[in-house]
């Protein structure tokens, strides 16, 4: 194959004044991962529809260094400088918490420290870009590969993440993508393997219809008035509505959401026996105030170790459900997101990434 004729390619770029980015794409893919900013990926564009399907801010973010740094703690931090719509949450998830001397931050340190490119393999058919970081408070080195092949509209993750020291350290670890418009619409669906939801015990929200810590059969809930919610129907941006919510009992760890009217969706298949839990993370300008300031349309269903988003002091207090990482241990997280036409729903993804329809 000729260099002129290579399908798959791969980029390093700068965003704003000094902020180092990748691009990775093929035929039918490009993604924008932000290296200097927890190797998050910035956008997913599905090509033969020039369709971003990943979430922004609805304001301009801060850039590290340009201009006064705002006043905020970790969480306030994560807002004023995520240029990204999909982190590793690692090895907190949640509010800040003290383990072991150490105050993690929210959401963990891996999504805002800087990462770097260890390696690049590409043959014009096969790009494979392994990127990685050593964390600053805990002992712990990470390792993505990422790779995409000519033809297939399939996202490949691999990760592994390392303790360093001698000590036995628990975590809590998982990836947060977040789905927006013009993709994210009313006209979406939510296909998954999971056969349990349930509400987040804290999330009491006045713009949250769903009684806090209830448990129901998926997709049908009941609302606080008693009210029968088909959660696989995506609430309307500006409706007002606002969620959060844990997937659970997965047949097989895998969900779709679908945009029949665009003919598109998005799917995402995982190692469920490492992350048996997906937060589902529904804004549609229900929260006033910083910093979402009603303006936010978003859907986030993010595999995880670990439940609930409570930290990881409190997690290990209540549902104990924690990620231990023995002495030198490491472990590996593997993922597909896959991208597809047509308007049908769907009945299951396979772990290679193949999607079935109903």
């Amino acid at each position: 194959m000729k260099a002129s004729e290579d399908v798959t390619k791969f980029s390093e770029i700068t965003i704003g004044r000094a902020m180092q980015a990748l691009v990775l794409e093929n035929d039918l893919l490009s993604t924008t991962i932000m290296l200097d900013q927890g190797a998050g990926f910035r956008e997913l564009i599905y090509k033969p529809k020039a369709t971003d399907i990943l979430f922004r801010w609805p304001r301009p973010v801060h850039e590290p260094g340009v201009g006064p740094a705002p006043a905020a703690d970790s969480t306030g931090m994560w807002v004023n400088y995520s240029w990204s719509a999909w982190e590793t949450i690692f090895p907190n998830y949640g509010p800040p918490c003290e383990y072991k001397g150490a105050l993690l931050d929210f959401h963990g340190e891996a999504g805002r420290l800087p990462w770097q490119v260890e390696n690049v393999e590409n043959d014009g058919k096969c790009l494979r870009v392994t990127v990685c970081v050593d964390l600053v408070k805990s002992p712990f080195r990470i390792e993505r590969i990422m790779s995409l092949e000519a033809g297939q509209p399939i996202l490949s993750i691999s990760e592994t993440i390392t303790n360093l020291c001698p000590e036995e350290i628990e975590t809590m670890w998982g990836h947060h993508p977040t789905f927006g418009a013009p993709f994210l619409s009313a006209d979406c669906v939510i296909d998954t393997g999971a056969k349990t939801v349930e509400a987040d015990s804290d999330y009491d929200s006045p713009a949250n219809d769903l009684p806090p810590g209830q448990s129901w059969t998926w997709p049908y809930a009941q609302d606080k008035f008693g009210n029968e919610v088909d959660l696989s129907r995506v609430p309307a941006a500006g409706s007002g509505c606002s969620r959060v919510l844990y997937l659970k009992d997965f047949e097989e760890s895998w969900y779709a959401v679908s945009n029949p009217e665009m003919q598109l969706g998005a799917g995402l298949v995982w190692d469920g026996d490492l992350c048996p839990y997906a937060c589902l993370w529904e804004e549609a300008g229900g929260t006033s105030g910083y910093p979402m300031y009603g303006q936010v349309y978003g859907l986030a269903i993010e595999p995880y170790t670990s439940y609930p988003g409570h930290g990881l002091a409190r997690v290990m207090a209540t549902t104990g459900t924690q990620l231990t990482f023995a002495p030198g241990q490491s472990r590996t997280l593997d993922m597909k997101l896959v991208l597809y036409e047509g308007t049908e729903r769907v009945a299951r993804i396979d772990p290679a990434g193949n999607v079935q329809r109903r």
